[in-house]
């Protein structure tokens, strides 16, 4: 067990704690029987109601002396906290087949590339991985022994009582974390096997590029046929990672996207707290140790996310590194005549491009460094509301007893006298008021009633179609934005084209929309209204720099399924052609315009 011979006993500490913790429901290696399938869901439905029940019921009936704000938010942090724990637990059982068939496949894996000759010491990699893995679990055990001593010691110290649950409840958000750290560790162990397979074909492309005598056609040829057969291998063995990739980020989808919800909290939370200690100085009694537990908490959860994210995209990357290494070996090897060869580069290059490896939460949002950007953009705009609300509250507090202290005051230090002679002003301003009034009353002069014929019949109202007005608002609302569509995250740009049945009845030129970007890139769409002299209308991308993939999609405006809808194109398939008299209805031309919609791919 000190020396790894293979992954499962690398990954044996890193399993046996998480199996303790409730993230590991299964069998490390080989099929878990029923009996043991039984015996971790128990395990595991125990945890959720130790954790779930009684932790939520001492938190919630604990005392407190906190504001209101204060109070809530403390409350949404650990009960989220407690939330995320519970559903970690809950779908590590439900993906519990998903997790042991990726440590399989990775195990699989190490098996079949043996047959590349990698130059890499497979048992020194194993050796590491069991020795960070025993680090990360000390280090993480140690630092949360410190926090949960110190809260359980300033809970002491404040209400003279500490129980169980409370200790549960406040190390939720630590004990959460171990499930991120398993899937931190398959992500690492991914990308190391993607960086093999990337180390095999820049040695290809060095031996290549280190090759400067001329060959013969026929020892070309030989070489190709070398090529040829590690491509395949290497093409196996990325398409094989690609599917393990996507199995591991479906198994942890829901844990990533609890954890990223209760990061995102704790950090508004933790950091609202900080800046009224240290930057208003607004935080009464506040003690040594609720300082440290905020500060490292803030600490922690902020390094987790950039840990997280770094490693997600890191893996990523490496996974489409191989392409721009294809693209290299292949303009290495430029002699013709192996018809195989090319057939076999075409098929990695559409492999690589129908596996294209990111990790999301549930679809929601891609784990990448966009999403650290997003977290603390969103993260500044919600803590200023929290400490408007918060001032709002405690402001108008500190006026109403700031203003019943001073009316309690002056009111004894006031002279009778004093008084009395402000009551007889005030009462005779009073009387100047009422006959002032009773005057203007008077003479106001009286307006005769005037009798305005009022016509009894509704005036008709134009008609106009609920559906096409609610497609020029959608093309008005959705106009330049970005959107999930089938061709993944994409830009959507609406051109309201006026005149439209003048420019096909008489335009014999083509009709450019005004220039937008996408990226930085300058994008035009143009209508070739009698496209090479037929009766075809086409629509064209085009762009100074390059075309991205688009499709096109002319709006029906009385009904939203009959739109009239493009392949995907791009710079094979340039063009959207459609007849002129498909389109030279009322139900796509509606006050003689047409509205045009593209979708942009946003990649």
């Amino acid at each position: 067990m000190l020396k790894p011979e293979d992954i499962y006993s690398a990954l044996g500490p890193l399993y046996y704690f998480t199996k303790l913790l409730g993230f590991s429901p299964f069998q490390l290696k080989g099929k878990s029987s029923v009996f043991l399938s039984v015996v971790n869901i128990l395990w595991c439905m125990t945890l959720i109601a130790v954790f779930g029940m009684y932790a939520f019921y001492e938190l919630n009936t604990a005392p407190t002396d906190d504001t209101i704000v204060v109070e809530i938010a403390e409350s949404i942090s650990t009960n989220l906290s407690i939330l995320s724990l519970c559903g970690s637990i809950l779908f590590a059982c439900i993906s519990r087949n998903n997790i042991a068939n990726v440590i399989r496949g990775i195990a699989i894996i190490d098996e079949e590339l043996r047959t590349l000759h990698l130059d890499v010491d497979t048992k020194v990699h194993y050796r590491n991985t069991k020795s960070y893995s025993i680090l990360s679990i000390s280090v993480l055990l140690i630092y949360m022994g410190g926090i949960i001593f110190v809260s359980c010691i300033d809970h002491l110290m404040n209400h003279n009582v500490v129980t169980l649950g409370l200790v549960i409840a406040h190390s939720a958000p630590l004990f959460s974390v171990f499930a991120e750290l398993q899937f931190c560790g398959f992500a690492l162990l991914l990308r190391k096997r993607f960086c093999w397979i990337n180390m095999k074909m820049e040695d290809l492309v060095n031996k290549q590029s280190q090759r400067n005598r001329p060959v013969s056609k026929r020892s070309a040829l030989a070489q190709k046929n070398i090529i040829l057969t590690l491509l395949q291998k290497i093409g196996d063995k990325h398409h094989e990672l690609c599917t393990i990739t996507k199995q591991l980020n479906k198994a942890y989808a829901v844990q990533m996207l609890l954890f990223m919800i209760q990061a995102f909290l704790i950090i508004i939370i933790m950091s609202f707290y900080l800046i009224k200690m240290y930057l208003l100085n607004s935080f009464q009694e506040i003690t040594p140790n609720e300082k440290i537990v905020y500060i490292n908490t803030l600490t922690f959860q902020i390094s987790l996310v950039f840990i997280i994210v770094l490693i997600c995209s890191s893996t990523s990357k490496e996974a489409r590194k191989a392409g721009i290494l294809l693209h290299n070996l292949v303009s290495l090897n430029s002699v013709n005549g192996v018809e195989s060869f090319d057939i076999e580069v075409a098929c990695f290059s559409l492999q690589l491009l129908h596996h294209n490896v990111k990790f999301t939460a549930c679809r929601l949002f891609v784990v990448d460094e966009t999403l650290l950007y997003t977290i603390f953009g969103a993260a500044t705009t919600y803590l200023v509301i929290v400490l408007q609300f918060e001032f709002g509250i405690s402001t108008a507090s500190n006026a109403a007893n700031e203003l019943k202290s001073a009316a309690q005051t002056i009111k004894p230090q006031l002279p009778y006298k004093f008084l009395e002679e402000v009551l007889a002003r005030l009462a005779e301003l009073e009387q100047r008021l009422i006959e002032e009034i009773r005057m203007i009353k008077e003479s106001e002069p009286k307006l005769k009633s005037l009798q305005i014929p009022v016509s009894t019949n509704k005036p008709k109202l134009a008609e106009k179609s609920h559906v096409g007005y609610s497609r020029d608002l959608e093309a008005v609302q959705n106009n330049q934005t970005i959107h999930m569509t089938e061709l993944g995250k994409s830009f959507l740009h609406f051109w309201k084209v006026y005149d439209i049945v003048n420019i096909l009845n008489y335009s014999e030129s083509s009709i450019d929309s005004a220039m937008f970007y996408v990226q930085g890139n300058p994008l035009i769409i143009t209508i070739h209204p009698r496209h090479l002299g037929t009766q075809y209308l086409a629509l064209e991308l085009s762009s100074s720099s390059w075309v991205p993939a688009h499709r096109f999609v002319i709006l029906n405006q009385n009904n939203p399924k009959g739109d009239l809808s493009s392949q995907i194109l791009g710079t094979k398939i340039p063009l959207f052609r459609i007849h002129a008299d498909r389109i030279s209805t009322s139900d796509f031309i509606t006050d003689g315009s047409l509205i045009i919609k593209a979708i942009i791919s946003y990649y």
